[in-house]
């Protein structure tokens, strides 16, 4: 079995999405092999190994920290990994082991990016990462965003399904300019 605090451990979530621990982290050889261009350091503890050679990210949350906040962490890494990957580039995001800050991160980019709830989104993490299993105040508060995003996309789905069902209040054309003759 591997020991998460002793060896190196980096796994492919989705395409160009990397979780690791800190000895990934620290392996620029690995990075570099891996093409990153990306890192969010989720560990408060753990310093930036190459600022000059990557763009970093630095989320300094807590581990086993049961009441911290982890919204305003994960609402400032969702754009930064959205824009990484959208430029063309590779993100890995990691903490101490790999296992609950940095798992946490990148299952609130899953949800927010794919409206997926928080079990799919922690299901596709563990099948990539096993070891993958946010402390108890993260689940907590990764639920609470996974039932407003599904709400938000509850209500969308009403408000489509509402708009393709309106039947015409008026026999006008669509179309029609107003004031115009021609339909």
């Amino acid at each position: 079995m591997l020991d998460i605090f002793s060896e190196m451990s980096i796994d492919l979530i989705i395409p160009h999405l990397y979780v690791g621990n800190i000895y990934a982290a620290r392996n620029k050889n690995l990075l570099q092999s891996l093409h990153i261009t990306h890192i969010v350091n989720a560990a408060e503890e753990i310093p930036n190994y190459f600022p000059g050679d990557f763009d970093y990210l630095e989320l300094k949350l807590r581990d086993h920290s049961y009441g911290e906040s982890l919204y305003q962490a994960v609402t400032r890494a969702y754009p930064y990994i959205t824009n990484a990957l959208k430029s063309g580039g590779t993100v890995l995001v990691h903490c101490a082991a790999g296992m609950s800050r940095s798992v946490s991160a990148v299952i609130f980019y899953l949800m927010r990016t794919y409206f997926i709830p928080y079990e799919q989104a922690l299901a596709l993490c563990k099948s990539r990462r096993p070891i993958s299993q946010p402390n108890r105040g993260y689940e907590r508060q990764l639920r609470e965003a996974s039932n407003a995003i599904m709400s938000f996309v509850d209500r969308r789905r009403e408000q489509r399904s509402q708009l393709l069902h309106r039947t015409p209040t008026s026999r006008s054309h669509p179309y029609k300019v107003p004031g115009s003759t021609k339909e």
